[in-house]
């Protein structure tokens, strides 16, 4: 009866002894890892599970209250021996740097995600900020539609804390959008400058995306390559535009014989008329896609400009040396081939009395016309010059020149070589300056050029 007694007691000793040794266990120094990484030894699981609160209430806080939850599986490993195990403070700097999941709203493009924000609402917001981008209100204005050229969806998803970007973060992320890449054609009167603000691009982006450039020169049919973001999504706008615009008066040219050519007299001053517009035009974005005239009222009729314009070849013919020679046809020929860089008139505060026109040093200049030269040297600011006279008053110029290969009362004929292009005198690049003077004045060398 005394030996049962004393069983019964070890057996009670050891149900009151053995839970609170497994307590005492599980509640001493943990070991914690993470998806297999350890985090530290922790003093015990209440003091991990309180950090781990801290550390992802405050980061909902920062998401608007999302719920936030630790990425991954937490396992814990009692110890013995506790070691060096983490204080407050060192846990909570470690658990800071964890992945975090979080619920959010993905926004998509044809399937693609575009970004990803707080909930639906954020969603909404950056979509309505994306398109009041470009449906400002202006004046005679009136938009009519506007919607989104992708097929735009909200999804939930489940993603890092660090994948969630406010509403100014998104709107800003979609409108940079990814780099694109496309080619671009040289046209005939393009330039680096045009074709750059054509694009909304610098010149010297041009020049990055295209390093084969070594200036400024341009070739019609060269193909450029043009770098620039492409927003990620595309905001469709069809609005009506109203507009008075200028209509240009039509100019009729009266031809006479009573005058010499060159001369140029309006009769009648022209008068622009005004009409009102209405366009209908379709934006993709900023740029315009489309653009028809919807309804057209004529406020004001255009009254036609009167020009009487001088038909007559003069007669007189200049002396020689061995007699008269023969005038010219009247009708001047080109003396080089290339575009205009300067043209006649007014360049600010200074008149350019004749046209530059572009070319390589060393390229030929012809004559204008059949004539006699008359000046073949330097002229001060005009470097080397040759100067023809074609009879009946007409007398073309031919400045900056690198050679000359006529001399003073020489023939020559029209389109003969008479030097080569330079850029002697008062001169920045190799081009020629052209003047041609009719009875001592110089005029606008386009008229005469056939």
């Amino acid at each position: 009866m005394r030996v049962n007694n004393k069983i019964l007691a070890l057996v009670l000793a050891l149900v009151i002894i053995f839970p609170s040794v497994g307590l005492a266990y599980m509640n001493g120094p943990q070991e914690v890892t993470v998806n297999g990484e350890v985090i530290g030894v922790v003093a015990n699981q209440d003091v991990f599970k309180s950090a781990l609160a801290e550390v992802t209430k405050a980061k909902s806080e920062a998401l608007g209250g999302q719920t936030v939850e630790l990425c991954g599986e937490v396992q814990f490993k009692s110890k013995h021996l506790a070691g060096d195990i983490l204080d407050q403070a060192d846990l909570i700097a470690r658990l800071s740097q964890m992945n975090y999941a979080v619920k959010a709203i993905a926004i998509k493009a044809n399937g693609e995600t575009c970004a990803v924000v707080a909930d639906e609402q954020a969603a909404t917001q950056v979509l309505e900020q994306y398109k009041d981008l470009y449906t400002t209100p202006a004046e005679n204005v009136e938009i009519k539609e506007v919607s989104f050229l992708e097929t735009v969806t909200c999804e939930p998803v489940q993603v890092s804390v660090e994948e969630v970007l406010t509403p100014e973060e998104a709107e800003l992320l979609i409108r940079s959008g990814k780099e694109e890449v496309i080619t671009y054609t040289v046209q005939e009167g393009d330039c680096l400058w045009l074709i750059a603000r054509a694009n909304d691009l610098r010149v010297q982006d041009l020049m990055d995306a295209n390093p084969e450039l070594k200036s400024d020169k341009l070739s019609i049919g060269q193909t450029l390559r043009l770098v620039g973001p492409k927003p990620l999504l595309t905001v469709a706008v069809t609005l009506e535009k109203t507009a008075t615009e200028s209509i240009n008066y039509p100019v009729e040219i009266k031809q006479t014989d009573d005058k010499l050519r060159g001369y140029r007299h309006i009769e009648q001053k022209g008068v622009p008329g005004k009409r009102e517009v209405t366009y209908q035009i379709v934006r993709h974005n900023d740029l315009t896609i489309e653009e028809n005239i919807l309804n057209e009222t004529i406020v004001q009729e255009p009254v036609k400009e009167i020009v009487l314009q001088g038909t007559r070849v003069a007669v007189a013919s200049r002396g020689s040396d061995s007699g008269t020679y023969s005038a010219g046809s009247g009708q001047l020929a080109w003396p080089l081939r290339g575009g205009i860089t300067s043209a006649y008139g007014y360049r600010g505060r200074e008149f350019h009395t004749g046209m530059d026109i572009d070319g390589n040093t060393g390229d030929a200049i012809r004559a204008a016309d059949d004539g006699k030269v008359t000046g073949a040297g330097w002229e001060g600011g005009y470097g080397k010059m040759i100067t023809i006279n074609h009879g009946n008053g007409i007398v073309t110029r031919y400045a900056h020149c690198s050679s000359i290969n006529v001399k003073v009362g020489q023939r020559v004929s029209k389109g003969e070589v008479i030097g080569r292009v330079g850029s002697t005198g008062r001169s920045t690049g190799s081009h020629l300056h052209f003047e041609v003077l009719v009875n001592g004045n110089p005029v606008n060398p386009k008229r005469y050029l056939g």
